[in-house]
């Protein structure tokens, strides 16, 4: 995926700089920098969750707190979760990662910063990312209506996978919510006596 270019790369959310396969190579200099850049220093800690996040969005997987510190149980074993999740939102506000939120689940973070589109399935909870080259000119378009400085933005698409629709075997049922071929669901408004 291609991030953002120009000056923009050190704003949360619009990311230039390597892709998540590179960042996984050795993300320690990108992490180092960006951190010297604030006045605050790489510790073990900060670099750990790091590279943990960076190895999550290599398999395109967006952990909660709890994944994360579970899976540096063995190379942190005295780290709390509240010191994963202070390092997870450092790494958001450094713009090296992105919060997702998602409708009734814990938050998830992605290690991917550029800007794309998440996909989610309401049944199973899988996410996938989607490129959007367009969240970027909308999003200069926020900023040039609003005068806002842009600091994060999330769209999260909730739907049901292919998968999830074949195993319900009820695409009659899904298919007659949909106001239009491809639209999105709708509800029928309530009945009145």
């Amino acid at each position: 995926m291609k991030g953002t270019s120009g000056t923009s790369q050190d704003r949360p959310g619009s990311v230039s700089g390597p892709t998540p396969e590179q960042s996984l190579a050795d993300p320690a200099p990108r992490l180092a920098r960006r951190l010297r850049d604030e006045g605050l220093r790489l510790t073990p800690q900060r670099l750990a969750v790091y590279r943990c996040l960076q190895e999550f969005a290599a398999r395109h997987h967006h952990p909660t707190v709890e994944e994360v510190h579970q899976a540096l149980a063995g190379v942190l074993p005295l780290a709390s979760a509240a010191t994963v999740r202070r390092t997870l939102d450092l790494l958001v506000e450094l713009g090296l990662a992105r919060r997702v939120t998602l409708p009734g689940e814990a938050e998830h973070f992605d290690g991917d910063p550029h800007l794309h589109v998440h996909v989610h399935c309401r049944q199973c909870g899988r996410v996938e990312d989607l490129p959007f080259p367009q969240l970027e000119r909308m999003e200069e378009e926020v900023v040039s209506r609003t005068g806002f400085v842009v600091t994060g933005q999330s769209l999260v698409f909730t739907g049901l996978c292919p998968d999830c629709q074949r195993a319900t075997g009820d695409l009659a049922r899904i298919a007659g919510h949909l106001a239009r071929p491809g639209g999105p669901a709708r509800r029928k408004p309530p009945e009145t006596a």
